[in-house]
């Protein structure tokens, strides 16, 4: 998949992704729920207050999710579920679509 003119940084792990969004500053972050050690929904409650200060999507990717544990989902500022399987298309037009941009 390529880039579709975005800049990507990567993490292996939760700790790190919660690193790269205050160090990296994106405008955009897709993480998984099961992740190594910090696991999706701890990444995003904790950067959830940096929204305040600016705004940046947030996409969380799971296989399975009921819709009552969608409810942390839904109190969570600028975030968005997204259900595997995926296709790289389906997530950059929704990317796309939260810049108000055409795919």
């Amino acid at each position: 998949m390529k880039n579709h003119g975005y800049r990507v940084v990567t993490a292996s792990n939760g700790e790190e992704g919660l690193e790269k969004i205050y160090s990296e500053k994106p405008d955009a972050v897709v993480t998984d729920i099961n992740m190594p050690g910090m696991d999706g929904k701890t990444l995003c409650e904790r950067s959830d207050p940096l929204k305040a200060e600016r705004r940046f999507l947030t996409i969380v990717l799971t296989a399975r999710i009921s819709p009552g544990e969608q409810k942390w989902i839904k109190a969570l500022q600028e975030t968005q579920l997204m259900q595997k399987p995926f296709s790289p298309s389906r997530l950059l037009e929704q990317i796309d679509q939260y810049f108000g941009e055409e795919s």
